[in-house]
């Protein structure tokens, strides 16, 4: 298993920066610069109003990473892995494997910074389509076997990797898909609690 991991995180993450350093909202230096336009609302503005199409709004969520992770109880059963810290899990069944790593920020502002660093970290050399999760997301295929989807729902910035190996005839972006559309269900419930 560690092998695999490895493996897969190396693919996912060829030529990038590490989301580590997409996780800290203070002194955060990932090198990239901030292109926003003004808005008229302080960075510690709590909403800006927009909803997304899965009925997220644009607001601070009070939630930890560790209440809207997948973990086994939300799989089927043949999967494997689980938790592995603070908005970390890996799963793997039959051919197929998952890394999630899901960070939370103070505000929506720096939420958005950490995802913008995220999509460029991932999209550099790969061309990307965006995906409708949360309030913005991307899906890239940096291999044959491997799909990164990445997506900001209110202060949660959310990463998964999906990965097959040859023995398997599964699709990661169909499963990437599937475990991204769990963790947008975790962050809607959330919020609306």
């Amino acid at each position: 298993m560690v092998d695999r991991r490895k493996f897969i995180t190396s693919v996912a993450t060829a030529g990038a920066v590490p989301l580590a350093g997409c996780s800290s909202d203070e002194g955060s230096s990932t090198g990239s610069t901030e292109n926003e336009e003004p808005s008229g609302e302080s960075d510690d503005e709590e909403s800006s109003g927009e909803s997304s199409q899965d009925g997220l709004t644009d607001s601070v969520i009070d939630a930890d990473p560790s209440d809207v992770i997948v973990t086994l109880d939300d799989l089927e059963a043949g999967w494997s892995g689980g938790v592995e810290g603070e908005g970390e899990a890996y799963f793997f069944n039959e051919g197929r494997d998952v890394e999630i790593v899901i960070t939370d920020h103070s505000d929506i502002s720096a939420a958005e910074t950490a995802y913008d660093n995220l999509k460029s970290e991932n999209t550099a050399n790969t061309a990307s389509d965006e995906v409708s999760y949360g309030m913005e997301g991307f899906l890239v295929n940096p291999g044959e076997d491997i799909v990164v989807i990445g997506f900001r729902a209110a202060n949660f910035v959310v990463k998964v990797n999906s990965f097959t190996q040859e023995s398997s005839l599964a699709d990661p972006e169909n499963f990437g898909r599937e475990f991204a559309e769990m963790i947008v269900e975790k962050i809607t419930n959330a919020q609306n609690n």
